[in-house]
């Protein structure tokens, strides 16, 4: 079995994993850093669209089937090993806790409460939206208030959405936007989001390979 001397080993290839590699070569650059991952690598986005244009072409891998070999979902799909771990079924929203979810125990008699202060936590929730680029908007709710504004402004909301906000707004509720992390314009080598409910450019942050892969070529 070979063997791999490292300063940092981080065990599973997921969203949090790529995240922290990439922190950890910031932070300490002269650090070499495995991330250990039991699954594979199951996107090949370079060769993507070659991929459809052969389906369009010649009418392979029809309907159920994906026209990406090997990507129709069977079994219990959430607990499939592959780079990326969960982060491949997220659709990219991004809702915080509240301060009043760290004080569960003494607010209701319920689990525990946090060991953490809500300001503490609060500016890494900050500092991951901005690695993740999120877009959204400021909640209409006090409870949700933010000491950052998001790095980007909130995703259009669709006809149907609008519609809803309109009635909701008539019965006096109060509506906004999730807050996604999904690129309205190319950021740090990934394309806008274009909404066609797949994120074959990783427009969407669904890519941790990606920053792994950036990670150990910046010499990690």
């Amino acid at each position: 079995m070979p063997v791999h001397e490292c300063d940092v080993c981080i065990i599973g290839g997921g969203i949090c994993s790529a995240m922290l590699a990439r922190k950890v070569s910031e932070l300490k650059p002269g650090l070499s850093i495995a991330v250990v991952e039991a699954g594979r690598s199951i996107f090949d986005v370079a060769n993507r669209a070659r991929y459809r244009q052969r389906t369009l072409d010649y009418g392979e891998h029809p309907w159920p089937d994906d026209f990406v070999e090997d990507q129709q979902g069977t079994g219990t799909i959430s607990m499939t090993m592959a780079v990326g771990g969960l982060a491949l079924h997220w659709g990219g929203a991004c809702n915080r806790f509240s301060e009043e979810d760290l004080r569960l125990k003494s607010s209701y008699g319920l689990a525990v409460d946090w060991p953490l202060e809500w300001p503490e936590l609060e500016r890494y929730y900050c500092e991951a939206e901005r690695r993740l680029n999120v877009s959204g908007e400021p909640s209409p709710y006090p409870g949700d208030r933010r000491s950052e504004p998001y790095p980007q402004p909130p995703i259009p909301l669709s006809y149907n959405l609008q519609v809803l906000k309109e009635w909701a707004e008539q019965s006096g509720l109060k509506f906004n936007g999730l807050p996604m992390a999904r690129n309205l314009t190319p950021h740090d080598g990934r394309g806008s989001c274009c909404v066609f409910d797949t994120c074959g450019d990783a427009e969407k942050y669904v890519r941790p390979a990606r920053d792994i892969r950036r990670t150990t070529r910046s010499g990690n």
